[in-house]
């Protein structure tokens, strides 16, 4: 997975790379995913951090997938010592799940 990453790096230079941002940012929360499970939640999170901006960039607050990167930097931060930022993570991926949930009801 980590080589993935490395080759999909020279896809969000070329001329589209827009359209690249939100598999590279799925593969990072995937690896992150990996690295919280092996207990490596520095990295985890510096990966997190990078994908929710990502995502945020594509698709806005009110997705799914910063959601899901929301949660695991809850995770993250939590294994970290870090209550405070967790909770905090926690509360914003609720936050973004209801909306979610609303939009798909309307």
């Amino acid at each position: 997975l980590e080589r993935c990453i490395v080759l999909q790096q020279p896809l969000l230079n070329s001329p589209d790379g827009m359209r690249y941002l939100p598999l590279f940012a799925d593969s990072l929360m995937d690896l992150a995913q990996l690295h919280i499970d092996s207990d490596r939640a520095v990295l985890a999170s510096k990966m997190l951090n990078l994908a929710l901006t990502l995502h945020r960039t594509v698709h806005g607050d009110n997705h799914p997938q910063v959601e899901r990167a929301l949660t695991l930097l809850g995770v993250a931060y939590l294994l970290l010592g870090d209550a405070t930022k967790s909770k905090d993570m926690q509360k914003q991926s609720i936050g973004v799940k209801a909306k979610v949930d609303m939009a798909l009801l309307l």
